[in-house]
């Protein structure tokens, strides 16, 4: 995957991996990030701002692979009991997906971005 607005990351030290008796294959790597979310302070200590993360296939096309948001999600589920930060309540989060094409006249591709939004207030 492809972390379009990422500042730092790698892979975590956790994998999962389970083959199912139909011979499916299933694997789960741990990764951490470090996103950019440029915030504008001037309406501080009552501003908002929404945070992205901008995710997309790295190597393939989405001729070959589609990324795209859990179909009726708000792109995040809390925990019930979450009480947030001190500093910051969650005021709402959305998802989205879009194609982008890249490439000139007859060579060109599609490839699909999923863009989780989270929205952030004092």
């Amino acid at each position: 995957l492809y972390f379009d607005n990422e500042v730092h990351g790698g892979q975590g030290d956790a994998d999962l991996f389970f083959v199912y008796p139909s011979g499916e294959i299933w694997k789960s790597v741990m990764i951490r990030k470090q996103l950019q979310c440029p915030m504008d302070f001037g309406d501080m200590p009552f501003d908002s701002h929404t945070c992205s993360l901008v995710v997309a296939s790295f190597s393939e096309d989405a001729n070959e692979v589609e990324v795209y948001p859990l179909h009726g999600s708000e792109g995040l589920t809390l925990k019930e009991g979450y009480e947030g930060s001190t500093v910051w309540k969650l005021a709402g989060a959305s998802s989205r997906s879009e194609v982008k094409w890249f490439g000139t006249d007859s060579d060109q591709y599609p490839w699909t971005y999923v863009y989780l939004d989270i929205h952030v207030s004092r």
